[in-house]
């Protein structure tokens, strides 16, 4: 169960709180690692704080406390914790090595601080386990085009990322600087986080 409840909430697809609902839904804490870790995805630190603060680490089985770390890893990031981030990550990563939320925070959390080395060198990690993964390939050029400038290698991420109106924006804007593409960014985070889950 846990690897496709993990695909699902890497592909974006999947609502722990309407599972939870179910009444043939387990109670575990497999769940409520995954309900903190849909918590930490949606900005909400400490309804994360809340679940981790519940739960019983005496039975927790790795890929429970993989998860569990995953969610404290965002849940440090928003909080701009970053002692925390990198703490949480690298336990996360040692238990599985293709953490893809420990290792995005680590990634975006490096870009924020104006680590672009660090940043692309983790987004770049990312794609090698994650290579048509839309949020880091897209993500991946932002950065570049930051750091760098270089807006031909970025274009090139962007380019196989899936069809969207984030990546059009990108495609369109890219070649017109660094401040236009901080815009498509905040105008595509925008449309992102309104969009109605389906």
């Amino acid at each position: 169960m846990h690897k496709d409840i993990y695909k699902n909430f890497i592909a974006g697809n999947l609502d722990i709180e309407h599972f939870l609902q179910s009444e043939d839904a387990p109670k575990s804490n497999e769940i409520y690692c995954f309900l903190a870790l849909q918590s930490a995805l949606r900005h909400d630190v400490e309804r994360v704080q809340q679940i981790i603060s519940e739960i019983n680490y005496d039975k927790m089985s790795a890929s429970e406390l993989f998860i569990c770390l995953e969610a404290q890893t965002i849940a440090a990031y928003f909080s701009r914790n970053f002692k925390s981030v990198e703490k949480f990550s690298q336990e996360a990563i040692k238990l599985n090595k293709k953490s893809f939320f420990a290792r995005l925070t680590l990634a975006r959390m490096n870009i924020w601080k104006k680590n672009f080395e660090n940043g692309i060198f983790h987004y770049k990690a990312l794609l090698e386990l994650y290579p048509k993964n839309d949020v880091v390939l897209l993500d991946l050029a932002k950065a570049i085009v930051e750091s760098k400038g270089n807006y031909k290698e970025a274009l090139q991420y962007v380019a196989r990322a899936r069809k969207s109106l984030r990546r059009q924006m990108y495609l369109t804007l890219i070649p017109f600087g660094k401040s236009l593409v901080r815009l498509v960014w905040v105008i595509g985070a925008l449309l992102l986080f309104s969009m109605p889950n389906t």
